[in-house]
Formats: structure tokens, sequence, C-alpha cells
């Protein structure tokens, strides 16, 4: 179900409102920590989350546990960003999965902190019905 954005704009001969469609997606914040609902969605998030890393990263699997995926890097001498993605369960059987990449490279970092974030809350979302963040989202 697309969001409804409402967007006003006022001209000299009339005011008037307009509607946008804004789909669900765009309205998650893609920084803010996913939160998988059961236990099978998590288990499935988590396999995916390995998937993502093996195909994305430059840089080696270094540590891949229940709680924790971790590459190797960030190295000064290399622009090729490094992940570590984290599982906390909840009380509930909910978890938080958190994804942070890092680069210790001035000029710029391959893919951007911003770009694989992106990438990897997508990848993670794609094909798991009922995906959402814990961002909150706009109300029409």
């Amino acid at each position: 179900m697309k969001r409804l954005l409402i967007v006003c704009g006022i001209s000299i001969a009339a005011a008037g409102c307009t509607s946008v469609q804004v789909a669900p997606e765009a309205a998650l914040d893609p920084l803010a920590p996913l939160v998988c609902a059961n236990k099978p969605e998590c288990d499935a998030w988590w396999s995916r989350a390995q998937v993502w890393i093996a195909s994305n990263s430059k840089w080696k699997i270094r540590t891949s546990n229940a709680s924790v995926i971790r590459t190797y890097g960030p190295a000064v001498s290399r622009a090729d960003t490094a992940y570590t993605i984290t599982r906390t369960p909840r009380p509930d059987g909910s978890a938080e999965i958190r994804f942070d990449p890092r680069c210790e490279i001035s000029a710029g970092c391959n893919p951007t902190r911003n770009d694989a974030t992106l990438e990897f809350a997508r990848y993670i979302r794609a094909e798991v019905p009922g995906a959402r963040s814990v961002a909150p989202t706009a109300k029409p």
C-alpha cells in the first residue's frame, strides 16, 4: 500500500493541493536498524545478511555466528568498505539487525556508507513479506 503525501502550493491566481504517491520503502529510514518479527523471519533475514556480505564485500568474512557477521578491515590503505552486522534478540521473539559499514579512506569509500546501507536494507527486505524498519513513518 502506498502512502499519500499532500503537497500544497500557492500561486498568484489560486492556491491548491495535489497528492503524490510515495512508495512505502521511501518512507522508511534506511539507516535505522531492521526489526524482524519472529524467529522464522529473523532466521531468513540473517541468512540473507550472510549472502549479502559474501556477495558484496571485498573483504573476507572474519566472524560469522548467530549474533555477528564481521569482515576484515577497514584499512587506511584501501577504499573498500568493511562491514559488521549484529543481531540482537528481543523478549517478544523479534530481533534487531544493525548494519555498520566502515571505511578509513577520507577521499571516498567504495561503496559509500549510505549506498551500502541502502543496498543492504533493500536486499534484506526484498523477498521477505512483512519486512519493516523501526523508523517511524509519516502518517497520511
